[in-house]
């Protein structure tokens, strides 16, 4: 059996918002990159419209409204639970938002967590989406060889791509080689089709320096351009690896946790990484399942509260067999595929995340960014294994 990726850049990703057969979904991804445009301002106005601090937006979805004149849509930003509902329309090059009931949307619309509605920002006009970091797949240190890989379909502007990242570093690189991996099964049918970029850094005596303390698999460096640092100031951060001991997270830290989600009992919690100045900490948190509800997040603490989550919600299974609540057959257990962080950077728009999540059949990277409570995902690659 041969070991295969399947390559998927979630850059533009359409979310479903009402099952009716005449929906038009090219006006829908528009109407959706619109309201993602101004997603922060909704996150604020949320806020303000809550009864307690205790509602939070965590989950969205696009409903056809024939009053939002051009678009089409409006955007209701619901908690989990749908206790709290807020319809956002445009008000001219805004949005204003009002409270609302489940009563008031259809029947059958698609939720999607909050975090994903980020992906779907204009990519020209946003900082870090008009760079396209790249994330390195493979990385040799003995070699100095950094394989990056994208879709063949992708267009790929070569010229520019001279910095790697990882942690606070960032070093020249240079692209060494690139050639085009397609992979076709017994039928004929294209399985892979890919373009790989292996780069090296141009002083091969940084390599030893920058990856200091790190084995092939457990770092995750990023490719980009020098415009990059227009818009970027790298952080330095202390993180957890795996094979060093697990941290967990103080009495404390539970407590802040556990009354940010209103009282919710916590399983497992795991340090993921801190700011050098000490004004971040994060955690891996597991909740209690409450009946079928299974709650993880990457929890943000700064200043005795919680500041910011990355949250994933799934379904327990209660039939006793091998569950598979966030990533396939997990076990029900989110520690093992805790998301690790690889760089921090400052940038006028909020702190972003460079991150890596091995799901049970994929490798995920993910460029979060922090909006109010929110990381909000603004760039996805995933790789998802495929047998043959």
């Amino acid at each position: 059996m041969r070991l295969l990726y399947i390559s998927i850049t979630l850059l533009t990703v359409t979310t479903l918002a009402h099952a009716q057969e005449d929906i038009d979904y090219e006006q829908l991804e528009k109407a959706t990159v619109w309201f993602a445009d101004r997603a922060e301002g909704m996150l604020i106005r949320f806020n303000g419209l809550r009864s307690n601090i205790g509602e939070l937006p965590q989950k969205y979805c696009a409903i056809p409204d024939k009053t939002a004149k051009s678009l089409g849509f409006a955007l209701a930003v619901a908690t989990w639970d749908e206790q709290r509902i807020i319809l956002f329309e445009p008000d001219g090059n805004d949005v204003k938002g009002r409270v609302i009931t489940r009563a008031d949307i259809p029947e059958q619309v698609y939720w999607e967590s909050i975090s994903k509605l980020g992906i779907h920002r204009t990519h020209r006009s946003d900082i870090t989406l008009s760079e396209r970091p790249l994330p390195v797949r493979k990385m040799n240190k003995a070699a100095n060889k950094f394989e990056v890989v994208i879709d063949t379909e992708k267009d790929l502007p070569e010229a520019g791509y001279n910095q790697m990242i990882f942690k606070p570093h960032n070093n020249a690189v240079r692209l060494a080689t690139k050639h085009r991996d397609l992979d076709k099964d017994e039928k004929g049918n294209v399985v892979k089709d890919e373009m790989q970029y292996v780069f090296q850094l141009k002083n091969p005596a940084i390599v030893s320096k920058m990856f200091r303390g790190y084995k092939d698999n457990e770092a995750l460096p990023w490719v980009v351009r020098s415009s990059f640092f227009n818009n970027h100031s790298i952080l330095q951060f202390s993180r957890w690896k795996d094979g060093e001991p697990i941290k967990r997270a103080s009495t404390d830290a539970k407590r802040i946790i556990s009354q940010y989600y209103g009282g919710r009992a916590i399983k497992d919690t795991r340090w993921v990484a801190t700011l050098e100045s000490g004004e971040r900490t994060f955690y891996a948190v597991q909740f209690e399942h409450k009946g079928k509800d299974a709650l993880a997040a990457l929890v943000c603490i700064g200043e005795g509260e919680v500041t910011s989550t990355w949250e994933f919600h799934g379904e327990a299974d209660t039939s006793g067999g091998v569950q598979s609540i966030w990533f396939v057959d997990d076990e029900g257990d989110f520690m093992e595929h805790a998301p690790e962080i690889h760089c921090m950077a400052a940038t006028n728009e909020g702190l972003e995340l460079y991150v890596r999540l091995f799901g049970g059949e994929s490798v995920q990277y993910y460029i979060l960014r922090e909006m109010e409570q929110v990381w909000m995902e603004v760039q996805s690659d995933i790789w998802v294994y495929v047998w043959d």
